[in-house]
């Protein structure tokens, strides 16, 4: 035996009222919300053995200190220092 479900359509002041709530739940959540920055240590120098290599986030960390955008560090540090990009962490 099959279930006939009736259809109900929503007139506008419903679809504000949906609307405002959600609207008002997302605001909430938003301003709730508190951003974990990704910190791996607190280098001095970029080739210090403060930094490490081995963890996500390096490049950020030596990026700050060198005043480059992140993405070009490991070519930086290929050119400066590759020793020390030996076992470090690489995306997948």
């Amino acid at each position: 035996m099959t279930q006939v479900i009736e259809k109900k359509t929503l007139g506008k002041r419903e679809c504000a009222r949906i609307y405002k709530e959600a609207d008002a739940a997302g605001s909430a959540a938003a301003e709730a919300a508190v951003p974990t920055p990704m910190i791996v240590g607190t280098p001095t120098t970029p080739l210090g053995n403060d930094i490490d290599f081995k963890k996500h986030g390096w490049t950020v960390k030596v990026a700050e200190l060198l005043s480059m955008p992140s993405q070009k560090v490991r070519k930086w540090m290929m050119k400066w220092s590759p020793d020390l990009l030996e076992g470090s962490h690489q995306r997948k």
